[in-house]
Formats: C-alpha cells, sequence, structure tokens
C-alpha cells in the first residue's frame, strides 16, 4: 500500500499510525494521565532521532513568545474579572498525592506533545497535521478526565472538551510550525495550569469558559498574523473574504453547540438513553428543548423533568390541581404504565421542540459500556 512513498513518509505514517493507536488506550485505564506522559516522553525521544528537526526561519520567535506570554496572562485578567459578577470558589487544598500524579504528568505531556508537534510539522505533511490536532484533541480529554467522566455525554464532552480542544491546537499548529515549540508550551501552561497555582477560580458557567477557551487561541492567532505574518499581505482580497466569512460561521455554529448543551440558556440538548418513547423520540435520538418558565403545560405534550438524579422524557397523560399544587402525570409512549407518583412544577426542566436522529447514540454506546 506504501508503494511509491520515499522513505521518509513512510516514516512519518507509522508515527503517526503508532501515536494515534496507543495514546487513545490511556482514556480506558487508570493513572492514565500518568501513563501518558511517559509514553509521550518516550515517543518524543524517538521522534527526535528519526526525523531532522527543521530550522525556525523567522526572526520573530523571541517576540512571539513575549507577545503569547503576556496574552495569556491578560487573557486570565480578563477571566477573572467575570467572576467580580459570578463569584469565585477555592479551588480543593493541593496534595502531595495530586502533585505527583496529576500536575507533574500534566506539565510532561504538554512538554512532549509541543515537542512532538513541532518535529511533526516540520515534515510538512498534512497527515502530520492532522495526527497533531487529534493528539491534542486525546491529550485533553485524558487530562479533563480528572474533573469529568467519559459517561458524561458525547454531546457535553463534544461542547465542553473537543471544540475548545480543536480551536486551541488549530492555533498551537500555526505557531509551532512557524515560531517553534517554545510559544506552545508557554502558551499552554499559563493557560491550563493557572487552576493549581491560584487558590480562587471565578465561578462561571462551563459555557461560557467553554466559550472563552475558543475564542481566547482565535483571537492571539488573529493578532500573531496581522503582526508578523507578512506573506498574507499578498492573498487576495476575494479569498480572505471567504476565509473570514468561513471562520464566522464556524464560530457561531461552536457557540450554538456549546449554549445548546450547557442548559443555561434558553434552549438546550438531551440524550434520549432509553426505548420508552419509541415512536415520538427513540433511543439515540437527541432531543431539543425550551427550558420552563412557567409556560403553560397541556395534556398530550412531552416534556423533560428530573427524576431519581436523572432527566426524564415522557408524556403528560393528566393534570390535575390540589390544593393550589398541579401535578402531572407522565407516561412514556411505549411503557404500559402511567409513571410512579407525579411531577411538581419545580420539577420540570424543559418543553421538547425538536429532535435530532441517531447523533446521540456514541453516549449510549459509551453509558452502555462503562455502566
Amino acid at each position: 500500500m506504501l508503494k511509491g512513498i520515499n522513505s521518509d513518509k513512510k516514516r512519518v505514517y507509522l508515527a503517526c499510525f503508532i501515536l494515534l493507536c496507543c495514546l487513545p488506550i490511556a482514556l480506558f485505564i487508570e493513572f492514565g494521565s500518568l501513563i501518558s506522559a511517559v509514553f509521550l516522553g518516550i515517543y518524543a525521544f524517538v521522534v527526535i532521532f528519526l526525523f531532522r528537526k527543521r530550522n525556525i526561519l523567522s526572526v520573530y520567535k523571541r517576540q512571539v513568545l513575549l507577545l503569547l506570554t503576556v496574552a495569556s496572562v491578560l487573557l486570565l485578567v480578563i477571566f477573572y474579572v467575570f467572576g467580580l459578577a459570578f463569584g469565585f470558589n477555592t479551588r480543593p487544598e493541593m496534595t502531595e498525592y495530586f502533585f505527583f500524579t496529576d500536575i507533574i504528568p500534566f506539565v510532561a505531556i504538554i512538554i512532549a506533545t509541543e515537542i512532538i508537534r513541532n518535529i511533526f510539522l516540520g515534515t510538512n505533511s498534512k497527515i502530520a497535521y492532522v495526527t497533531m490536532l487529534l493528539v491534542g484533541i486525546v491529550t485533553e480529554l485524558i487530562v479533563q478526565m480528572v474533573t469529568f467522566n467519559i459517561t458524561s455525554g458525547v454531546i457535553y464532552i463534544v461542547g465542553m472538551v473537543i471544540i475548545p480542544a480543536v480551536t486551541t491546537n488549530v492555533f498551537l499548529n500555526y505557531v509551532s510550525k512557524r515560531y517553534g515549540v517554545l510559544p506552545g508550551i508557554v502558551y499552554r501552561i499559563i493557560m491550563s495550569l493557572y487552576v493549581y497555582a491560584i487558590p480562587v477560580i471565578p465561578n462561571v458557567q462551563e459555557a461560557l469558559h467553554a466559550f472563552l477557551k475558543i475564542v481566547a487561541p482565535l483571537v492571539c492567532m488573529y493578532f500573531l498574523h496581522l503582526l508578523f505574518d507578512n506573506k498574507r499581505r499578498f492573498e487576495k482580497h476575494k479569498k480572505k473574504t471567504w476565509k473570514s466569512i468561513s471562520t464566522v460561521i464556524l464560530v457561531v455554529i461552536m457557540t450554538g453547540v456549546i449554549m445548546l448543551i450547557s442548559g443555561h440558556f434558553r434552549f438546550g440538548a438531551i440524550v434520549i438513553a432509553t426505548e420508552s418513547m419509541t415512536g415520538e423520540v427513540n433511543k439515540g435520538d437527541v432531543v431539543i428543548y425550551e427550558r420552563y418558565d412557567d409556560q403553560q403545560i397541556v395534556e398530550g405534550q412531552v416534556i423533560i423533568f428530573e427524576r431519581y438524579g436523572g432527566n426524564v422524557v415522557h408524556r403528560v397523560v393528566d393534570i390535575r390541581n390540589e390544593n393550589g399544587i398541579v401535578m402531572y402525570f407522565t407516561k412514556g409512549d411505549a411503557n404500559e404504565t402511567m409513571d410512579e407518583g407525579f411531577v411538581t412544577e419545580s420539577q420540570i426542566v424543559g418543553l421538547t421542540r425538536a429532535r435530532v436522529p441517531f447523533i446521540g447514540y456514541p453516549t449510549v454506546w459509551l453509558n452502555s459500556i462503562f455502566s
């Protein structure tokens, strides 16, 4: 299959294949961050000798390093300004065990990943570029598993982790290829490890935090492009216009996804994990709902309500008012009997408005594996 491809490209393809096959295993094992740090460290050492390191031709390496350092600190200041409106949380006390099993491996992952990125991008291979995007996403998932479980749901993981990781790694690829390995390391350490260095953290919604993580690298990349990438000045105006439009559209779509999955805005999204409503909504569908805000609910309406520590999507089959308390009795369309008890207004999350077939199946699949 690789006949006709020169030996350098063969080495690149093989190295990318090994990295993409081995690294995701850390997502499913204990001490995944520690094991991935060791693996990436050894892997970085090997690729240094396998591939000739490319000299960075830009004369702006030091300026970019200083600029990204200042920009990272400034972005954190802006983030902490939000704490004045939303309040602050005190971070958990740092233990020696956590320091050695999580923080040190995290720093090692950052350094090793950026070294690998710089060497791979020096081969000018599109496969290597895509590989580093995927590796950046996987390493972010490995690190974030400290704070969330992989069964949180694919939609949640996509919005809160993968989309920010994609924009961040597009930016890191841009920086590493033009200005070397150090700016990316500094940017990632400052933007990722501040939670362990500063005793308080802004109590902002996850959706806002994810949005800032998307916007920050795009803003940095724009200013680097404006200040140092002289080559872009000679591009055709039409090409620039379409690129700007596509970037705006992409940011709008990503923002919409985050708003939906956060549950803090007017509309939200939920994955159907059972077959109790087959026909109306099926297992693996994603339901788009409008948050409940004293809207009128009638019999036959499908609602989302809290029960047993989770959310249930069932149809209202009866409404009663006793002593000023409105009681909603519900039933799954495919169930033979009504749900036990009744639902009060305080338990109602939202009213279904639309469904998207099938895209929730990865979440269902992951839950079935880990349950």
